[in-house]
């Protein structure tokens, strides 16, 4: 959001601006609103409305080619446009010629953005290694974002940058898998449920009749395997849940419904023709508390198919044996009671995976606002500790610029703007890559003197001896006189960096800027100047703690 601000900025100082302009005022405006809005948002924004806004904003000839949408997510989009404007303010400073062609295609796993112009160029090979411009910049964006960035330019020849960033959507988030997950929670107690109750109709209700009922059965021997196969089967589902609660038997189940299906038949077929319909019959409804038990967590279709295929295998055995001592009407009637039980647990499993699948959806819902927020207070906060130093000069600055107060011509303004860039591309720096302290204040002065460079001031910059680690704030006050300096300086600057244990100093020797130089003396940081001639040199010092 900065960086626009900073781009605007950078225009005004170079003198690209000839004087109050529309279009620079409603860009002034919308950078103030970027600084003090809120963050952008989350999710997925269309690219190419976001490109063509920026497009509408820019005083060149903008040719657009490619799609005419494209989906990306809001961070990725953002950088793709910062990128592009940075582009565009480049040909308008340095290419010589008010047109620019840009392009946006993909593939299956990229998206690109390609900015091209016709002008003067230049010759990638004479630039020094730490004036990298708009490369520069462009290439550590991207990086940030998993991309890429490339600037191709000869001398006549025109500029081309392209930039690239993986064409990826957030995740889809495995709901079924979720809700499956929720669902066995929900669903384990009334599991264990239905275990304990199997085993209480097995062992207290069906053996005692099948130990009654002995002269009943063609072999009594294959009654006992029955039970003790249900009986498995109960242990086997209480095992599995204990050891994998989100999934019990898992593929293993089908299987052993089969298993259980065989039991039913065996234990019908062992029942002589006359007692299939009567209370020796102990299977004939308790059978299907096993197929309750195995297809719990399966849709109502599938449980209540399952139950009406066995008690249909049942009545079919009962009535094709004959000679039963009970009518079927009475048995079904008898039956009702079971089955009607059997299906409020089916309809109380159903209620509890919907239940599931609400929860889940309203507890991702919530989860993905608490992180949205949690993130922008994060975002706010970092932003108003990080630029608060700058906020203070450059509100003013954009404030003036949009309202037209200010005048782009304006040598004063047009230095303050300069400064007020130079500031912003130091911070940006801060927030590049993992070094150390000590190491970013060399990048930051470097990403001052890449803007000084590009300005046409030739810098040269040395580093002499070892550098103490300094707070930010102490970093800050070092590098603010020559921040200005830089900004504002034409002709040459030498900066050197130099320090030892204690010690760090930065100088800068500078024709001498119409420009009140800033004096910082806060942190332990000391600040002496000398003016010879046409000749400025203004020192920095912190001493550290031995």
């Amino acid at each position: 959001m900065h960086d626009t601000a900073s781009a605007t900025l950078l225009m005004v100082g170079a003198g690209v601006v000839p004087g109050r302009q529309d279009w620079l005022a409603e860009q002034a405006a919308r950078d103030l609103e970027a600084i003090d809005g809120p963050t952008s948002p989350g999710g997925e924004v269309d690219l190419v409305e976001l490109l063509r806004e920026v497009l509408s904003q820019s005083p060149l000839r903008v040719r657009w080619h490619g799609l005419g949408t494209l989906r990306l997510s809001a961070v990725d989009a953002t950088m793709l446009c910062h990128g592009t404007r940075e582009a565009l303010t480049n040909v308008l400073r340095h290419a010589g010629t008010d047109e620019a062609d840009v392009t946006v295609t993909a593939d299956d796993t990229t998206v690109y953005v390609e900015i091209a112009d016709h002008g003067s160029g230049f010759d990638p090979a004479r630039v020094t290694d730490h004036r990298h411009g708009v490369a520069g910049s462009l290439v550590a964006r991207m990086a940030r974002i998993g991309g890429s960035a490339t600037v191709t330019s000869a001398p006549g020849h025109g500029t081309r940058v392209r930039m690239s960033c993986p064409l990826t959507t957030a995740a889809p988030v495995d709901t079924e898998a979720d809700t499956q997950l929720i669902a066995v929670n929900f669903l384990r107690g009334l599991r264990w449920a239905v275990v304990v109750m199997s085993l209480v109709i097995l062992l207290l209700l069906d053996l005692p009749k099948l130990l009654s009922n002995l002269d009943a059965y063609r072999s009594v021997a294959a009654q006992f395997v029955v039970m003790a196969g249900f009986f498995a089967v109960s242990v086997a589902v209480a095992v599995a849940m204990w050891r994998r609660p989100a999934g019990p038997l898992g593929r293993w189940r089908w299987p052993v419904l089969a298993v259980v299906f065989a039991l039913s038949v065996l234990a019908t077929q062992t029942v002589l023709p006359e007692h299939r319909l009567g209370t020796a019959h102990w299977s004939e409804g308790d059978a299907s508390w096993w197929l309750v038990l195995l297809v719990l967590d399966s849709r109502v279709a599938v449980f209540v198919s399952l139950l009406a295929a066995q008690y249909v295998l049942t009545f079919t055995h009962a009535v094709l044996a004959g000679h039963a001592t009970v009518t079927v009407a009475g048995m079904v009637n008898a039956t009702l009671i079971v089955v009607a039980y059997q299906l409020a647990v089916c309809v109380i499993a159903a209620v509890l995976r919907g239940l599931a699948c609400s929860a889940a959806r309203l507890a991702r819902e919530e989860e993905d606002l608490r992180t949205a927020e949690a993130v922008e207070r994060q975002v706010h906060e970092y932003r108003r500790e990080r630029f608060a130093g700058v906020a203070e000069t450059t509100v003013p600055l954009l404030a003036g610029l949009a309202s037209g107060e200010l005048d782009p011509a304006d040598d004063s303004v047009r230095r303050s703007c300069a400064v007020e860039a130079t500031r912003m591309r130091r911070i940006f720096a801060e927030t590049a890559g993992h070094a150390s302290d000590t190491d970013l204040l060399l990048r930051e002065l470097r990403a001052c003197v890449a803007l000084a460079e590009r300005n046409g001031v030739s810098v040269s910059f040395a580093e002499v001896g070892t550098r103490p680690e300094v707070p930010l704030a102490v970093r800050r006050a070092l590098t603010e006189p020559a921040v200005a300096v830089l900004a504002t300086a034409r002709g040459k600057v030498r900066l050197t960096v130099a320090g030892d244990v204690e010690t760090l100093t930065v100088s800068v020797v500078a024709d001498r800027p119409p420009f009140v130089m800033p004096e910082p003396n806060q942190d332990g940081v000391r600040t002496a100047s000398v003016v010879d001639g046409d000749r400025l040199w203004i020192q920095t010092t912190w001493r550290g703690e031995p």
